[in-house]
């Protein structure tokens, strides 16, 4: 279908074309046309390990990359994924994730009523449930927090994030013993006021791709933030920022918080000139 539209368009002069795996037909199009195409790689698709089949996996990696080949440029939001994507010859620019005018507002808000003061109180692990990665990280979270006992030295964890209701449907057992609350899905509003007041947002994956675009939100809004080595990729070093290794380091990586509460740096905004430039000369029939 799209790619009839783009024969009932002619003279097209570039294509940003999101995540071109899915979209063999409209690349073929494009390409038999000879328009320049600039994939949009918010990740890549199969080095999420629920989004192929295992034994396939390095398969349709070898798919995906012969396919961003074929474009003249790939955009990323990833560190690691721009260095894997150049050494496999593709040419690529990283631009890190950066929110909205809107969003970003809403986040600088929030930024200043935690600046007013008041009590920080709970650990919120915010994320999309409905993405396998996350809602499996959540899950075993959410075990080892109710095994230890976390919540007796370091408050409740608030649990929240699109479809966190629907992963987690049995919220009586998860909260039976005091140390977990279940908030679900949250209305802007009411996400905004929660984390004006909680003492940190948690982040855990032991898989995925991309980069996670909240940990880049949870600082804008001077939230620190708790996250083990892969949840934290693209993102290592950042001021209020507190990596760990793994579950069995998350008590040692909150009593840090509790102890020394580090300093949160708003990310800077990036800029997207250079890009801009490359998507001109594209256009203008540059070389890669």
């Amino acid at each position: 279908s799209w790619a009839r539209e783009v024969a009932a368009r002619p003279g097209l002069g570039l294509a940003l074309l999101e995540d071109p795996v899915y979209f063999l037909p409209l690349l073929e199009e494009l390409e038999r046309r000879s328009v320049p195409v600039a994939a949009v790689c918010h990740n890549l698709e199969t080095l999420a390990p629920r989004q192929v089949d295992g034994t396939s996996a390095v398969r349709m990696l070898g798919l995906e990359l012969s396919v961003l080949r074929r474009c003249r440029l790939a955009v990323t939001i990833s560190r690691e994924e721009t260095w894997l994507l150049t050494n496999f010859g593709v040419p690529c620019h990283y631009l890190p994730y950066y929110p909205p005018e809107l969003a970003l507002g809403r986040l600088q808000a929030v930024r200043r009523r935690r600046d007013a003061g008041g009590e920080r109180r709970g650990i919120l692990l915010l994320a999309n449930a409905k993405n396998p990665q996350s809602g499996e990280g959540m899950a075993r979270l959410i075990r080892h927090w109710r095994e230890r006992k976390l919540h007796e030295p370091f408050g409740p964890l608030l649990v929240a994030g699109f479809h966190s209701e629907r992963f987690f449907p049995d919220r009586a057992a998860l909260e039976a013993e005091g140390g977990v609350r279940l908030l679900g899905t949250l209305e802007p509003g009411a996400l905004d006021e929660l984390l004006s007041r909680v003492a940190a947002g948690l982040c855990y994956q032991e898989s995925g791709s991309g980069a996670l675009t909240r940990i880049c939100e949870l600082l804008l809004a001077g939230v620190p933030v708790l996250a083990n080595r892969h949840a934290a990729r693209s993102y290592h070093g950042r001021p209020g920022l507190i990596e760990f290794a793994g579950l069995d380091g998350l008590e040692g990586a909150l009593r840090e918080l509790r102890e020394r509460p580090p300093e949160v740096a708003p990310p800077e905004p990036p800029t997207a000139t250079s890009l801009l430039e490359r998507l001109v000369r594209l256009v203008a029939g540059g070389c890669r």
